[in-house]
């Protein structure tokens, strides 16, 4: 196979990084990928997070950062993956949307494989469509195996692009959370209330049932509304506001604020 010696990172990734779809490090651990990948096949063999932090110098990070982070962009359709649970194996990854060139009747690892692209065409392989990565279990804190979740990309071949089918991670989200809840939303409106109003405000469910009722319990209902509906003007971080002291400070903010107003 031929090496990569200079590295593309696809305007889709920078894009992504733009609007938020990724974060720094996943930008950081896609742009390894790209760098370490078969030129012609846009697959990367032996990964591993340790291999990762290795090449990132740590950059404030830990092991079960980078695995959470690699699980999140394979749930949104940047890669694939023959990773096994449990196994301490490195695993093989293949990129989506990955741009090459190859010559006509090109075969992957022949002998007569030449670097020179002169009368090559420039194609994209294992196209997929790219998901915003705070909509998968794995950022949303959803206890379930990476493996159960469907892929966006999963009929690719390696060297044909594909028509990209949908990823139900919201489906997938929605009923794990009905068997974790056992029904207990419905018993308490104010749940629901709540976790329609962030949907209504970001298009987003909370992080999770736990995360609503702790606020609930911390906070009156009408001051957690209002406060939800301000920050959420001007921010879309979600993690934020349904963390300890997030609804907790805009509450404060907006208390001293009416208060000076008096």
């Amino acid at each position: 196979m031929s090496a990569n010696n200079q590295t593309h990172i696809p305007p889709t990734v920078y894009d992504a990084l733009r609007r938020g779809w990724i974060t720094p490090l996943m930008f950081l651990i896609l742009a390894l990928l790209h760098s370490w990948a078969d030129y012609n096949s846009g697959m990367v063999r032996s990964v591993s997070a340790e291999r990762i932090l290795y090449a990132l110098g740590n950059q404030d990070a830990d092991k079960r950062t980078i695995q959470r982070a690699m699980k999140s962009l394979r749930e949104t359709g940047w890669f694939l993956w023959d990773y096994i649970k449990g196994h301490k194996r490195p695993y093989n990854v293949t990129l989506t949307n990955y741009t090459t060139n190859r010559k006509s009747g090109f075969v992957a690892d022949s002998a007569t494989d030449s670097d020179s692209d002169s009368d090559a065409d420039t194609i994209v392989l294992n196209s997929c469509e790219i998901k915003d990565y705070r909509e998968t279990p794995a950022t949303l804190d959803v206890d379930i195996d990476a493996d159960s979740v469907v892929h966006p990309c999963t009929s690719m071949s390696p060297t044909n692009q594909i028509v990209p089918a949908a990823l139900p991670s919201s489906a997938v989200v929605a009923g794990a959370r009905k068997a974790a809840q056992g029904g207990q939303n419905s018993k308490d409106p104010k749940v629901e209330d709540l976790s329609a109003l962030t949907y209504a405000l970001t298009g987003r469910v909370p992080p999770s049932t736990k995360s609503v009722k702790r606020l609930l319990a911390q906070h009156d209902f009408d001051e957690l509304k209002g406060a939800m509906t301000e920050y959420f003007e001007n921010n879309d971080d979600m993690r934020a506001f349904f963390s300890d002291i997030g609804a907790a400070s805009v509450i404060t903010a907006r208390r001293k604020r009416k208060s000076n107003w008096k």
